[in-house]
């Protein structure tokens, strides 16, 4: 039996403790060393370099490091995004429902809203 366990991005965060980083990762993703790679370039170039030789190596370690740094703090703002947005949407539904201004009897409204729910449960899911 295999127990499943949830590594969190940032210990600090997941402990309520300052970014040790604080304003670091900031930025653009162009303003990080090798801002000019995208996400796969840079893992190719990180994979493919001859570590006991190139002198590119402690520069890609260092644009990798960044990056996930970087990475990992946005996925945590669009992550707040969504579930800031969702709590919206629900509390707008609700005082249109509690108004009357909601009525949900054609189908074509129902199905909309399952679509908006859904797309925001999507939404949230690949943010996580």
């Amino acid at each position: 039996m295999t127990t499943e366990t949830e590594t969190p991005a940032a210990r600090w965060r997941e402990q309520g403790d300052q970014d040790p980083h604080a304003g670091k990762y900031d930025c653009e993703r162009s303003e990080l060393a090798y801002g000019d790679f995208t996400d796969d370039e840079l893992a190719n170039a990180v994979y493919l370099c001859d570590h006991r030789t190139s002198f590119r190596s402690i520069g890609l370690i260092e644009a990798a490091k960044q990056r996930i740094r970087w990475l990992s703090r946005q996925n945590e703002a669009k992550a707040a995004r969504i579930n800031e947005l969702e709590q919206a949407a629900s509390d707008l539904i609700e005082r249109w429902s509690a108004s009357g201004a909601l009525i949900l009897e054609n189908p074509e409204d129902k199905s909309a809203m399952r679509k908006f729910r859904d797309a925001l449960t999507k939404a949230k899911e690949t943010a996580q």
